[in-house]
């Protein structure tokens, strides 16, 4: 899924937990799990390199470049960013460039749906998500 691992194209998003601000003792492992499509989750932490003792603070998700496959940017307390670099393979992308009114002009809060015949997908415009990172507008 990631940094070449696996190579796995996944057509479902998985689920990377990230202790947030404060961990139990300071040496919590991040953890990420693939999304099986059918209701469950495998772990993956170990192949993709993220369980490390690092204590994870912040991540982004987003697309690096533009190749279709989310990468994620994590934020561990007192290390440098780790860029995960997702060569999944070529996907499919689509940019919109939503725009608010009055007061929202950034359209925080705005949902897109994208549909079709076999499947859908609905994505909401955020403004910061968590310590230390967030996601793009």
């Amino acid at each position: 899924m990631f940094d070449g691992v696996g190579r796995r194209q996944d057509a479902t998003r998985g689920l990377l937990v990230n202790i947030g601000q404060h961990s139990l003792n300071g040496y919590e492992r991040n953890v990420l799990f693939r999304n099986d499509g059918d209701g469950t989750f495998t772990d993956v932490a170990f192949v993709n390199g993220v369980d490390r003792v690092e204590d994870g603070r912040g991540l982004s998700i987003f697309d690096y470049d533009r190749d279709g496959q989310l990468d994620l940017l994590l934020r561990n307390y007192r290390q440098p960013a780790q860029l995960l670099h997702n060569l999944g393979g070529r996907g499919h992308w689509i940019q919109l460039r939503l725009i608010g009114v009055r007061s929202n002009r950034d359209a925080v809060g705005a949902r897109v749906r994208l549909q079709t015949p076999t499947r859908s997908q609905t994505r909401e415009v955020s403004a910061g998500s968590a310590y230390l990172s967030g996601q793009s507008l």
